[in-house]
């Protein structure tokens, strides 16, 4: 899935030019990690998307810009624009 909203990301744009590189975060990935490290439970997936989304707010290098389009597209931004387009 990531690999299909990233190659229409570059369909649509090959410069991403629309995407800042900058990915917020909302403190749920912190407060999940937080939770994993008291359970020691192991979360290697979140860890690394949420130490992306602060790396991301250096320069919008093109590989921030990459993941911009599926984060929009997973909290549901992207689809509610494309339908607006549509209209």
């Amino acid at each position: 899935m990531v690999a299909d909203l990233t190659a229409d990301a570059l369909a649509k744009d090959s410069n991403l030019a629309e995407f800042a590189g900058r990915v917020s975060d909302s403190g749920e990935g912190r407060w999940t990690i937080k939770a994993a490290i008291d359970e020691g439970v192991p979360a290697p997936v979140l860890t690394t998307a949420l130490y992306e989304r602060f790396s991301s707010r250096g320069d919008a290098d093109f590989q921030d810009k990459l993941l911009r389009p599926c984060v929009m597209y997973s909290a549901g931004i992207w689809r509610k624009r494309e339908v607006r387009a549509t209209r």
